[in-house]
C-alpha cells in the first residue's frame, strides 16, 4: 500500500503537506508527496488536472501495490481495515459525501469524490487508470481531474468492482447517521489566513416520511 499525493510551493499547501506526512508516518503508512512548480500564470484548474498524469505515474512504478491519492490538505486520524485492504478494483467516498439514498445522477453530474481514492493491482483498476490518463493527454478541453475520472469511469464502469466508503466516515459530520465504525477521513483540515472557501461539503439532509 502507497499513499500519494502532491503539492504547490505556496506556505498554505507547504505546510498542509507536512501535516499529512506527519499523520502517515506515525500510522506507519509508506507515502510518496511531492512538491510541483506553479508556472507563471497557471490557474487552480490546471494544477488540479496534474493529478491524473501524477496518480497514473505512481501506478505505472507500483504495479503490485494499492495505491492511495488524498487530497494534500486531507487527513486521516487512521486507517480503517475495511479500506486499507480493500478487495474491489476502485474504493473511494460518493461525491459531495451524500447521503447513501441519494447515490448515482440524479443528484450530481459526477459519481466519486475525486480527494480520495483507492486504486488496487487488478487489471481492471489499472486499466481505469490509464484510461483517464489518455483522456486527460487527449481532450483538450480546460477541466480539474474529477472530468477525466468521469470519463474513464463510464468507460469502464461495466468491467469495474467498487467499493463506497460510508460517508458518514468522515469526521466532523454530525448531520450522517452513526455508522458503527469510528470516522477516519479529515477534508480539507486546513484552513488558510486569509480565508479560501471551506471546502467541507454542505448537505441537505434527507427528509423523513
Amino acid at each position: 500500500m502507497l499513499f500519494c499525493s502532491f503539492h504547490t510551493p505556496d506556505d498554505y499547501y507547504s505546510q498542509s503537506a507536512e501535516n499529512l506526512r506527519s499523520s502517515l508516518n506515525r500510522l506507519g503508512i509508506a507515502h510518496e508527496i511531492s512538491k510541483i512548480a506553479k508556472a507563471p500564470g497557471e490557474e487552480w484548474l490546471e494544477l488540479c488536472r496534474k493529478k491524473i498524469p501524477f496518480l497514473h505515474s505512481v501506478c505505472e512504478r507500483h504495479p503490485n501495490r494499492r495505491i492511495f491519492w488524498i487530497d494534500v490538505d486531507c487527513d486521516l486520524d487512521y486507517l480503517p481495515d475495511f479500506v486499507a485492504n480493500f478487495s474491489a478494483d476502485i474504493i473511494g467516498f460518493q461525491r459531495g459525501f451524500g447521503h447513501p439514498m441519494r447515490i448515482g445522477y440524479a443528484n450530481s453530474a459526477r459519481f466519486w469524490e475525486p480527494c480520495f481514492w483507492g486504486i488496487n493491482t487488478t487489471p481492471a483498476a489499472r486499466s481505469y487508470i490509464r484510461d483517464a490518463h489518455l483522456a486527460c493527454e487527449t481532450m483538450t478541453l480546460r477541466a480539474t481531474d474529477d472530468y477525466f475520472f468521469e470519463e474513464a469511469w463510464r468507460k469502464n464502469a461495466d468491467q469495474l468492482t467498487f467499493q463506497v466508503i460510508p460517508s458518514a466516515m468522515l469526521l466532523g459530520r454530525a448531520d450522517l447517521p452513526d455508522c458503527g465504525r469510528r470516522p477516519f477521513f479529515y477534508f480539507g483540515v486546513n484552513r488558510h489566513p486569509n480565508g479560501p472557501p471551506d471546502r467541507r461539503p454542505k448537505v441537505t439532509p434527507l427528509a423523513r416520511g
